[in-house]
């Protein structure tokens, strides 16, 4: 009898050993990598103070659409994505809106995006309405005829890699500090997760335009995105770099500075 118990002691364990097993083989994560390229502010067109000599046109007319990314072609070719703050609209509109700097390139410029292998790009900076409503829907139409994802506010968008892997993107711009601005990038987060992203990428232009430094508000925000469910956050805005920090084991780029 006592060894009947053992023996059925022993092919309990056994039955328990094999069941964790089995578990633990079902929760082995499978790794996948995935290389993001993701640069500054791109503004691709001139001011309404430029005339055209030495301008975005002049330069556009003479060289070509892949003039401006051939230094990094091929670093954008190689990755699985490429992520820009386009800080203009690329539009025929002429509303402009009274401002210092309206920034503003033509719809056909999109064809530099996608030329050099530019897969995505933030529209949610302090440019996106330089030239109304009517520029920045003409923007969002282009970019979309031409395949090139984009976040802007409410609006979030996925790209998915070769290797099936889901990249979410959400951006807004967060310079009024508002919690409308802010939640754009929760509930942009809440709902790419829901739609099945991978990994997301959170967009803020935020700072001061020449600091190097992120100031308080940059930084609380920066830990709250993450904390919503953020992979990476990409800042612009200050058209300088400021500092990288890890946060609970992600990255956070508070400001890229220019590029193009």
């Amino acid at each position: 009898k006592s060894a009947s118990a053992s023996a059925e002691d022993r092919d309990s364990v056994l039955q328990t050993s094999e069941k964790n097993t089995a578990v633990e083989a079902r929760e082995t994560p499978v790794i996948q990598k995935v290389k993001i390229t993701a640069v500054g502010d791109c503004t691709l067109g001139p001011t309404q103070k430029q005339g055209y000599a030495g301008s975005f046109h002049e330069y556009y007319d003479k060289y070509g659409e892949n003039y401006f990314f051939d230094g990094v072609r091929s670093i954008f070719e190689a990755d699985d994505f490429t992520l820009v703050n386009l800080e203009c609209v690329l539009s025929n509109a002429t509303g402009r809106v009274e401002k210092t700097f309206n920034l503003k390139g033509k719809p056909e410029y999109v064809r530099i995006l996608t030329n050099s292998s530019v897969e995505g790009v933030s529209l949610g900076n302090n440019h996106t309405f330089d030239y109304g409503q009517e520029g920045l829907d003409e923007t969002r139409n282009v970019l979309e005829e031409a395949g090139v994802v984009f976040g802007f506010n409410e609006h979030v968008a996925s790209y998915q890699t070769d290797s099936g892997i889901v990249i979410g993107i959400v951006s807004a711009s967060q310079l009024s500090a508002d919690e409308k601005h802010a939640g754009y990038i929760r509930d942009g987060i809440r709902k790419l997760r829901d739609e099945g992203a991978d990994l997301v990428i959170a967009c803020c232009h935020w700072g001061i335009e020449g600091d190097h430094y992120p100031n308080d508000y940059q930084r609380k925000l920066a830990h709250d995105v993450i904390d919503w469910g953020a992979d990476l956050l990409i800042g612009t805005h200050p058209h300088v770099l400021q500092g990288l920090e890890i946060y609970k084991g992600k990255v956070i780029c508070y400001s890229l500075g220019n590029f193009c």
